[in-house]
């Protein structure tokens, strides 16, 4: 991995749904990869990736919503 950048981030109750776009290969042109990583609160107040989503290219139509799209690929749980 090259980078991570935040994409956005929505409340979900005491969760949060947060969109990342990641970067694999520097200078391959479209090498971004778009992920839904769903963070809660655990009971000593940590955060703790409780479902993810993604991990497509950006390009991809499944990537578009993936909180909510049913078609978003690779979703657990």
């Amino acid at each position: 991995m090259v980078s991570a950048i935040f994409r956005r981030a929505a409340p979900v109750g005491s969760a949060w749904d947060v969109e990342v776009i990641a970067n694999y290969q520097q200078g391959a042109g479209a090498s971004g990869v778009c992920s839904l990583i769903h963070v809660a609160p655990d009971a000593a107040g940590s955060w703790q990736v409780a479902g993810w989503a993604g991990f497509v290219h950006c390009g991809d139509p499944g990537s578009r919503n993936m909180a909510t799209n049913p078609d978003t690929p690779n979703r657990a749980p």
